[in-house]
């Protein structure tokens, strides 16, 4: 629906004539147990706990405002929670060497590790295998990393940009996009409770159960016949 909004707003396009259908999730996002996400972590070399993101590299997705949020939390932290990796998994965008640098002066080259990207067929095991998921995004048009993560039962933390706002619902932890307080409290929040995170998780399934690309196209569909009957 932000999409929506934004093209009738900057572009003049009358309301009637713009048709909200939701993306979907595919059918392989589903939850896996954990003997199969430690042998996923082990052959990736990854450690037992972390905290993943996915999307390219790039300043829209927030990643500095992240990592130096990550960075605040690791300073206050018991020795034990400072185990825990940021995993930044995607390609290289515009000015991502920012990124990279942010990380050599703050002295995370321990602590955040970059997988470049990351294959379509691997992007279930990697949500399943994370502690939780942290999208931080500035905008969106629809955030689809957000819904993944949920069918596949990791629970999500995500900036409140409105689209992710509309796709995650009430299903996930949320802080405002552009405070580095309010992301550094959410990230102590979901890393020790566990109760908070079977919970997100829980509701995760629920929420993500809502989108399909089979009522995706069944929606499409149904836009076509009423062009074709319109025009007839």
């Amino acid at each position: 629906q932000q999409t929506a909004d934004d093209l009738i707003h900057f572009f003049g396009l009358p309301a009637q004539k713009v048709v909200v259908v939701y993306n979907g999730v595919a059918p392989d996002f589903v939850p896996g147990d954990a003997l199969s996400n430690e042998q996923f972590r082990r052959a990736k070399g990854l450690p037992e706990r972390f905290l993943f993101y996915v999307g390219t590299l790039e300043p829209r997705k927030n990643l500095e405002l992240l990592i130096r949020a990550f960075a605040s939390w690791r300073k206050s932290c018991t020795a034990e929670q400072r185990e825990i990796k940021l995993v930044l998994a995607g390609g290289k965008g515009w000015f991502y060497q920012r990124i990279f640098e942010l990380v050599q002066t703050l002295e995370l080259q321990d602590a955040v590790i970059f997988t470049g990207f990351v294959p379509h067929h691997e992007l279930p095991n990697w949500y399943r295998a994370a502690l939780a998921f942290v999208y931080p995004s500035l905008f969106e048009g629809f955030g689809l990393p957000v819904l993944e993560a949920m069918a596949c039962g990791t629970p999500v933390l995500c900036s409140d940009a409105q689209s992710l706002l509309e796709v995650a619902g009430d299903a996930t932890l949320t802080f405002p996009a552009q405070s580095e307080d309010q992301l550094l409290g959410a990230l102590q929040q979901i890393v020790v409770d566990a109760s908070l995170r079977n919970e997100l998780s829980r509701r995760g399934l629920e929420r993500s159960a809502l989108f399909s690309w089979k009522r995706c196209a069944k929606e499409t569909l149904e836009i076509y016949d009423r062009i074709q009957y319109n025009r007839a």
